[in-house]
């Protein structure tokens, strides 16, 4: 069975977008059809990142050049992982990225973690995995957090160009 993350990204909107060249009516799929909330984010900072549970889904609108974390994920052995699932767009059809990393408790990157570039409102699914291996070589930080931002892809965060991030978050499996 094809997930609809799948079929949007590769069926869905290539036609869209094919559509808007044309003059046709652009359909939206994914997260474009989801309420977003009013209020601005308040996860900013690590003291105040967002916990999420699993099997927890959210939407939330990334102005450009903000920064919001999630977490902390604590691991208890080896081999503890955590796996999202996101979907991105753009709200205003502009380009807009979306870069990331798990971060430790000093804001220190551990691993990469963004969710990509998009414009014309087309949705971008993507899978963010940090896996503690200690044992193996990787980190030992314990806690991690997922921080993301936005900004316009040229390595300007506040870009004049750079429009607000729709961003749906899944969480599949924590620690």
């Amino acid at each position: 069975m094809i997930s609809r993350s799948i079929l949007a990204t590769t069926l869905i909107a290539p036609l869209a977008l094919g559509l808007a060249a044309c003059g046709g009516a652009a359909a939206t799929t994914g997260i474009a059809a989801s309420p977003m909330p009013q209020a601005a984010p308040t996860n900013t900072s690590i003291a105040g990142a967002r916990a999420l549970t699993a099997g927890e889904s959210l939407d939330v609108v990334v102005p450009c050049g903000s920064k919001l974390y999630f977490g902390p994920f604590n691991f208890a052995a080896e081999g503890d992982r955590v796996a999202l699932v996101t979907s991105v767009r753009s709200v205003s059809g502009a380009q807009v990225c979306g870069g990331g990393a798990f971060v430790d408790g000093d804001d220190v990157q551990q691993a990469v973690a963004g969710t990509g570039c998009v414009e014309h409102q087309a949705d971008f699914a993507s899978n963010l995995d940090y896996a503690y291996t200690p044992g193996a070589g990787g980190s030992t930080a314990d806690p991690v957090y997922l921080s993301l931002w936005t900004g316009d892809g040229t390595g300007d965060p506040a870009g004049s160009t750079c429009g607000a991030l729709a961003l749906h978050l899944e969480a599949r499996t924590l620690p």
